[in-house]
């Protein structure tokens, strides 16, 4: 199974998260505030067909970029360090 990466850009903070789609944070773009209204401030940015496609659209954005402490740390993918 192919793995969907979306970027959230957050413009209060100024930053940009890489989350994979199956993140509970991101639920394929709908992330979690997605109930409450009138929340403004960021925005979901995808999908991307690869890490590599999603982290050079965050780039674009002239932001730092991080990656999503829950769905892509150290811990949670085996080893294999985020962006």
């Amino acid at each position: 199974m192919e793995e969907i990466y979306w970027v959230y850009t957050d413009a209060i903070r100024r930053r940009n998260t890489l989350h994979r789609s199956t993140c509970p944070y991101c639920n394929d773009g709908k992330g979690f505030h997605h109930m409450v209204a009138g929340r403004t401030g960021g925005e979901w940015n995808g999908p991307f067909p690869s890490r590599a496609e999603a982290l050079e659209f965050a780039e674009g954005v002239g932001w730092p970029v991080h990656p999503c402490g829950h769905c892509l740390s150290v811990a949670r993918t085996s080893g294999v360090p985020g962006p």
